[in-house]
Parts: structure tokens; C-alpha cells; sequence
């Protein structure tokens, strides 16, 4: 088990070396922007962002993430509702089967089930701020924004002033952002301790399938011992000893554990 940690821990490592070196010969949007987390659960102005992180660098565009997993949900449902019910259309055309038109009015009732959903959901949810992706015009906004909170030691003693505090007040978690593709912005209200449960979770049921396995495995080796005896199979042998070119080794093992040749 041990060693599978530290395997586990070294792949990770190697991992992340590697991305780097990826990440050196390309240019994205990462390059640019900032993942800022921790912020206040009612910071949904844009501009404030911006004349927050403006001290770094000209910022080009700020994102914030919303706890409005469920409705990205919804709408992602709905898009597939859509082309389902484009699908069926073109079908009819072709073929104008009553039973497809029992389908299509299915669909899109489901599809009027779902938009009011929708409807409610946005109009009784008030949603709450959970991270924005601060993006500059140049990267040196970038770097100088990510050493002004970088987690060393160092960098907190000299720099730990309200100045960097949001509003004043909130301290502010800033890293690099993911690429725009890895983001998953119905995922994003998952964060903090709820992730740290999400993880755990994997982690244990890994560790428990590895122990499990081990068993297995020491189980078998057992049945294994206890089924030969002397290098001898006690399953396998039915038939008797086999006289043609016999030993008297073989012929003392077989009368010592077979009581019909006793």
C-alpha cells in the first residue's frame, strides 16, 4: 500500500514537470489569467474586479463563477431536447409516420416540462459568487499577480497588507487558471471542503480495493499451501501411484496420505 502512495506521488509529480514543459511551447488564454477563489459570496460586479486586479496590469475581461450548477444543467438538457426534436422533424419529412408524430409532440412536451423548470429556477435562485478568472493583457500582469500571492513564507510577511484584501477586508486565494477547455463551470460550485469529501471519498474506495486485492491474493496462497503437501497435490491425485517408474520416495508419500494404499 505504501508503495502505491508514493508511486501515486512521484506520476503526479512527473505529471505536472511535464505540463509545464507543454505549457512553455504553447500560448492560451491560461497564460493571461488568474483563477481567484475565496471571494465574497455577493461580489458580482465586474468592474470591481477589474479595478481590484488593475494594480497588477491592464485587465481585458473578468468571469465569475456562480453556484448555478443545476441550471447549466438544465440548459445542457435542453440543447439535447433540441437537436432531438430537429432529428425528428427531418424524420418526418421523410416519413410521415403517425407514430412519429406521437414522438415529436412527446419531445416537446418534455422540452416545455423542462423550459419551465428553467423559468423557476431562475427566477427563485439567487445565485452566489464562487470564483472569477481575472484575465490581463499581458502576461507580466499575470506573473506580477501571482507572486503578490504566492503562498510562500516569505511573500506573507512582507506582503500581507489590507491592500491585497478584497474590499478590505476578504483574503484572497489566486492561482494560475486552468485552461478554458478543463473548466467545467457546472462543477464549480463544488469547492473548498465539499471537494476535499469528493477526493477522500475516491481515495478510500482506491485504498480499499487495493486492500482487497491483497487478500485475494494472500487468500489464494493460502488454499494454495494447504492443498499441496510435501510438493504433492492432494486434487489431483485420484488414480493411485503411478507405478511406471516409481520411486520409493514417491511410493512413501502417497501410502503416509492415502489410507487405501495403506
Amino acid at each position: 500500500c505504501l508503495v502505491w502512495i508514493v508511486g501515486t506521488w512521484r506520476l503526479k509529480i512527473f505529471q505536472e514537470q511535464a505540463m509545464v514543459e507543454i505549457d512553455e511551447d504553447t500560448i492560451t488564454a491560461a497564460d493571461y489569467t488568474v483563477l481567484v477563489e475565496q471571494i465574497p459570496s455577493d461580489a458580482l460586479d465586474l468592474e470591481e474586479f477589474k479595478a481590484f486586479f488593475s494594480r497588477y496590469g491592464e485587465v481585458a475581461d473578468v468571469a465569475i463563477g456562480l453556484n448555478n450548477g443545476k441550471l447549466i444543467d438544465l440548459f445542457q438538457q435542453r440543447g439535447q431536447r433540441d437537436m432531438d426534436i430537429e432529428v425528428q422533424i427531418a424524420m418526418l419529412k421523410l416519413k410521415k409516420l403517425q407514430t412519429l408524430q406521437k414522438n415529436l409532440k412527446k419531445m416537446r412536451k418534455k422540452q416545455k416540462r423542462l423550459d419551465d423548470r428553467i423559468m423557476q429556477l431562475r427566477s427563485k435562485v439567487d445565485f452566489k459568487s464562487v470564483c472569477a478568472y481575472v484575465t490581463f493583457n499581458e502576461d507580466k500582469g499575470q506573473q506580477e499577480c501571482l507572486e503578490s500571492y504566492s503562498h510562500s513564507i516569505f511573500t506573507r510577511l512582507r506582503g500581507g497588507t489590507k491592500t491585497k484584501r478584497f474590499r478590505g477586508r476578504t483574503s484572497l486565494r489566486v492561482t494560475s487558471a486552468p485552461e478554458p477547455s478543463n473548466i467545467l463551470w457546472e462543477n464549480l460550485q463544488h469547492r473548498g471542503f465539499d471537494t476535499f469529501q469528493r477526493t477522500m471519498f475516491v481515495y478510500i474506495i482506491m485504498i480499499f480495493m487495493l486492500v482487497l486485492s491483497l487478500m485475494s491474493i494472500l487468500f489464494i496462497s493460502i488454499l494454495k499451501a494447504l492443498y499441496f503437501i510435501d510438493g504433492v497435490s492432494l486434487v489431483c491425485r485420484v488414480a493411485g501411484p503411478n507405478m511406471e517408474g516409481a520411486t520409493i520416495e514417491n511410493d512413501i508419500i502417497w501410502s503416509k496420505y492415502d489410507p487405501k494404499w495403506n
